[in-house]
């Protein structure tokens, strides 16, 4: 159809030599394994379920990047997302974006994150302009610290947007948006890699609160 010829053009180009489809039996096999995965990730991900999708599936439809070590990670990407999945490509999108904020991590460096990682994956960020460029910017530290808060679900990763958005709150002077508390709690100040306690709580908002609104002091 067209939506799943994308993943047996990816699982053919995917072969190094005439003998993996030396017969017509095997590209038979290639082709049918590419349309029955492409048929069961796509229905696993509109039913909210995907325990029954391993590893081997994203390759028999032509997906690169999943592993065992990620592959909890992309599952709950697919399930969260609110990209349109339909061929092999819209997947391979959300699993690239996943992947840009796991290697991050594991690397501490060498990749820039922008918005579409995050909102590839589900993730609800500031509306487009100078506050999601800023909380973008704050996301891509916070993830590059490998001994930083999970990254391993959408949820995680939710909650580090939330802590980000509510920091560019409280600088601006505006009432939080994701939690409703005025400030930053303590829990949050942690996220960000900072620690604080009860007695430290109330003065450290208060001065971020007399910063600069435009966010050029932080």
């Amino acid at each position: 159809t067209d939506d799943n010829v994308d993943a047996i053009q990816r699982v053919l180009s995917d072969q190094t030599a005439v003998a993996d489809v030396k017969s017509y039996a095997d590209l038979k096999l290639l082709i049918d394994n590419a349309v029955t995965a492409h048929t069961d990730i796509l229905s696993a991900a509109s039913s909210d379920d995907l325990t029954g999708i391993d590893a081997a599936d994203y390759a028999a439809m032509g997906i690169d990047g999943v592993d065992t070590n990620n592959l909890a990670s992309i599952n709950d990407a697919l399930i969260n997302t609110a990209n349109a999945l339909s061929t092999a490509a819209t997947v391979q999108e959300v699993v690239d974006s996943y992947n840009h904020i796991l290697d991050l991590r594991d690397a501490g460096t060498g990749i820039t994150l922008d918005a579409a990682d995050f909102m590839d994956l589900g993730v609800t960020l500031k509306a487009v302009g100078a506050e999601q460029d800023k909380q973008v910017a704050y996301l891509q530290e916070v993830v590059e610290r490998t001994s930083g808060p999970s990254v391993a679900s959408v949820d995680d990763i939710q909650l580090l947007a939330d802590v980000t958005s509510d920091l560019i709150d409280l600088i601006q002077g505006n009432s939080p948006d994701s939690d409703g508390v005025e400030g930053l709690t303590i829990e949050q100040w942690g996220l960000l890699g900072i620690a604080t306690n009860s007695d430290e709580l109330g003065a450290l908002n208060a001065r971020l609160g007399l910063t600069a609104d435009d966010l050029s002091e932080v």
